[in-house]
């Protein structure tokens, strides 16, 4: 018997940057390619963060070394945690992840029309624990239980 993969399993992880301490200035992150999902939510998962981040925004680009990349934008503005205008889903105003330790902020792409690669510019403004994931669902042909094909070296199922 073979189970079948529910929507909520029909994805992929993919690690934008692994936990690391990064200094003042500009995290090291990873590309991440869309082809064949449907959505992206970014978590930035936030540690031991002593000034926070000055930048956390989304830019995309036609190739995989991001030449030419540009910010993602919605109705509000630069797509990233604490952009001018940038409001939370509640309608609250957006924050760039600031001091507070052990947080996790989201970002929710809907990826249709846009370019097929993704990259996060992440700024920090001091010595922050930083860890950023994305999350690609509603993947057309996944429907796979091979590790590689979800982004997992190991993954169990009850």
């Amino acid at each position: 018997e073979t189970s079948q993969m529910i929507h909520a399993q029909n994805t992929k992880i993919v690690p934008i940057t692994t936990p690391v301490s990064v200094s003042a200035g500009a995290a090291t992150t990873s590309t991440v390619d869309t082809l064949g999902f449907d959505y992206c939510t970014i978590l930035f998962i936030g540690g031991a963060m002593a000034t926070g981040y000055t930048v956390c925004k989304v830019q995309e680009s036609d190739d995989s070394g991001m030449s030419g990349a540009v910010d993602i934008s919605n109705a509000n503005g630069v797509l990233g945690l604490g952009e001018t205008n940038q409001l939370n889903v509640d309608g609250t105003a957006s924050a760039d992840p600031d001091g507070t330790n052990d947080v996790v902020h989201g970002i929710e792409i809907d990826l249709l029309g846009r370019k097929r690669y993704l990259d996060v510019s992440a700024t920090a403004g001091g010595t922050c624990l930083t860890c950023i994931i994305a999350i690609l669902s509603r993947g057309a042909e996944l429907g796979s239980d091979v590790l590689a094909d979800r982004g997992f070296p190991g993954l169990i199922r009850a």
